[in-house]
């Protein structure tokens, strides 16, 4: 009856123990819900994709690609022009075509063209040594003398004439004739276009 007894003491006992270590521990669960730290967790940031960050760490620019054209009528021309003598004798070819440029300089100095506009261009002697009936060498020998200068033009209307005076005075050689627009070094040329250097800016 004694030992009875005594295991019932020790059940109870036991039973009030696990209900005081019960209460104790809701206690302090309760105790740790109403702290601010666990009442406030902060939430997780948002991720951010690696691409989305690379663009906030880099620069916003704009790019802007513009053109300009300007349209107007020439008022300069370079002519190109020249003589050219074919002979057997380098002496006599040489002094040929001396004269024939000598004939065609004061030509285009009497049809009004300044000095300072016509300036040498090319000068060149070659040796034609043409073959013969047979396929051979012929044994003749030909000189070519060629001599060419660019003429500037400021007047257009006056392109005509002095084409015309350099024929009469011996010019074979039409090589080009070139139309444009001369910039005005320094400062904005009468078509709005600013400029440094006196270079051509349009062709037509």
């Amino acid at each position: 009856m004694k030992t009875k007894y005594q295991t019932l003491v020790t059940a109870a006992v036991s039973a009030a123990i696990i209900i005081v270590v019960g209460v104790i521990a809701m206690g302090l669960m309760g105790l740790y819900l109403l702290t601010p730290a666990a009442a406030a967790k902060p939430e997780a940031a948002p991720a951010i994709a690696p691409d989305l960050q690379a663009q906030e760490g880099t620069a916003r620019t704009i790019t802007v690609v513009g053109e300009g054209k300007v349209s107007a009528q020439p008022d300069v021309a370079q002519i190109n022009m020249g003589i050219e003598v074919v002979g057997p004798d380098i002496k006599e070819a040489s002094s040929q075509a001396e004269a024939a440029m000598n004939g065609l300089l004061a030509a285009l100095k009497g049809a009004g063209v300044a000095e300072k506009d016509i300036q040498t261009s090319y000068y060149n002697v070659w040796v034609e040594r043409p073959y013969g009936q047979q396929g051979g060498p012929s044994g003749d020998t030909i000189y070519h003398v060629s001599n060419s200068v660019n003429v500037t033009v400021r007047d257009l209307d006056n392109v005509a004439n002095i084409l015309s005076q350099a024929i009469e005075a011996g010019a074979n050689n039409i090589n080009s004739i070139n139309f444009s627009i001369p910039c005005r070094s320094g400062h904005s040329n009468r078509y709005g276009l600013s400029t440094n250097s006196n270079s051509t800016y349009s062709r037509f």
